[in-house]
């Protein structure tokens, strides 16, 4: 994996790179009779190099279906965390007619794997007392256990066996995309080094003005007073919240 040689967040290095390549188009002549390097092909790769690595950061939306499944996953353990107390009160109505111990069908475990929300230990678990509750099913029938009702618990342990595939799935595919972007990055990351570089060499001692414009700093800055100014707005065209109809 390739290491990473930038400093800052992922989502500002474009946002960075764009303000420097804009300062670079304003500066070209000079720029040009710096160096050959930042000839005529020199903005537009630069230019590319800035939009690929944008895209790639709208391509983080994978954490958002993560988190998305995740949340799926937690709501289907609190659900199946209440089937498993009915289980219980039918099971203890039906102690003395059961094959094995009230103990023996796994519930407390089961508990334990719904609280550390081990997904993989869950399903299992299901799967052991399934078949338990099938081979009793006559005598926990009589009390009130419809067949449906397992056949549910069935049907949300499969749910949420996909669901952690999935969740898996987003895992592996995060960690691929990070280790791909790097590369991009830190392509940009060198490119914007070299506008820095260039400009700071053009106009340090002689335009204290454009001289901060090639900077780190006043770039990061810039790109903290636009997230800003983006939030204020945000918040600003957000619908003002109903008011309580107290009586």
């Amino acid at each position: 994996m390739e290491n990473k040689k930038f400093n800052c967040k992922m989502e500002d290095l474009p946002v960075m790179a764009g303000f420097a390549i804009q300062s670079t188009e304003t500066d070209k002549v000079d720029f040009l009779d710096y160096s050959p390097v930042y000839g005529d092909d020199f903005i537009p790769n630069a230019k590319a190099k800035q939009k690929e690595c944008s895209e790639l950061v709208k391509q983080e939306d994978v954490l958002k279906l993560q988190k998305k499944v995740t949340q799926e996953i937690n709501t289907n353990l609190k659900g199946m965390r209440n089937d498993i107390n009915k289980i219980e009160g039918y099971l203890l109505l039906t102690a003395n007619q059961l094959d094995i111990g009230v103990l023996d069908f796994g519930l407390a475990g089961l508990r334990v794997n719904i609280s550390k929300k081990n997904v993989e230990g869950v399903c299992s678990d299901i799967q052991s007392l399934v078949v338990k509750l099938k081979r009793n099913e006559v005598v926990l029938g009589a009390k009130g256990l419809k067949t449906t009702f397992v056949d549910d618990i069935v049907a949300q342990s499969e749910k949420l066996d996909k669901l952690n595939l999935s969740q898996n799935a987003f895992k592996n595919k995060r960690s691929r995309t990070a280790s791909d972007n790097i590369k991009v990055f830190n392509e940009l990351w060198d490119i914007l080094n070299m506008i820095l570089d260039g400009g700071r060499s053009l106009y340090k001692a002689t335009d204290k003005v454009k001289y901060k414009e090639y900077t780190l700093s006043h770039l990061k800055k810039r790109v903290h007073l636009e997230k800003a100014a983006t939030q204020t707005n945000n918040d600003a065209e957000a619908p003002a919240a109903e008011p309580e109809n107290l009586v």
